[in-house]
């Protein structure tokens, strides 16, 4: 082979290899974007969007269902089936709710939102043991089926998952960010009540979850 046709060669290799990048470029584009707009966003692609240091949080155990991490300054309180996490104890003014919580047996004809609802309009003389909560016995609190549009609902391989969940309070709909584990032999159900609770927030307790062994 003359020099002449070794450089033709060499050219239309090279040119081949241009071409066949080029191809697959467009190819892998294509089908990005046929994906995205076909199928939607991937919706776990924003599942672990939170910084993954728990160091400073503390850990919350509830008997019958597992173990999680809230922040390190969380006031946690537990009574019966009960589970509050705020800023300070509630038995002081003005504290805020992070999360309220009901645990439950799951099972087939079990709601949740039900329990919730049922657990917290029925506090007798708006008291939890001691200590006076003042939402829930001033509050009808109703569970509004269906999802209205939302598209924040993320689920972990733990038994956690978190979502939105929408209530009427007083006939006024509020949605809430909410937090399902699924423990052994009871569940916990949260709702984030006063919605000081950030999204990041959320997540990051639901991953941190684990079953009691």
């Amino acid at each position: 082979m003359t020099e002449k046709n070794n450089k033709t060669f060499e050219m239309f290799k090279n040119a081949v290899i241009i071409l066949t990048t080029i191809f697959l470029s467009v190819i892998v584009i294509f089908f990005t974007f046929f994906e995205y707009f076909f199928w939607g966003p991937d919706p776990d692609a924003n599942k672990y969007s939170f910084s993954q240091d728990y160091s400073s949080w503390q850990t919350v155990t509830v008997q019958s269902v597992g173990s999680f991490q809230v922040p390190g300054d969380w006031v946690i309180t537990q009574y019966d089936n009960i589970v509050f996490l705020t800023d300070k104890p509630i038995d002081e003014e003005d504290f805020t709710i992070y999360f309220a919580g009901v645990v439950y047996m799951h099972g087939e004809d079990v709601y949740p939102q039900n329990v919730f609802t049922s657990t917290f309009n029925n506090l007798s003389d708006n008291q939890v043991g001691s200590f006076a909560v003042y939402p829930f016995g001033f509050f009808s609190i109703t569970h509004q089926e269906g999802w209205n549009g939302n598209n924040f609902h993320f689920s972990y391989d733990n038994g956690g998952s978190c979502y939105f969940s929408s209530y009427y309070i007083d006939s006024n709909m509020v949605r809430m960010y909410t937090i399902g584990v699924r423990g052994h032999p009871s569940s916990l159900y949260m709702v984030a009540w006063d919605g000081a609770v950030s999204e990041s927030t959320v997540k990051k307790i639901t991953a941190s979850f684990s079953q009691l062994a």
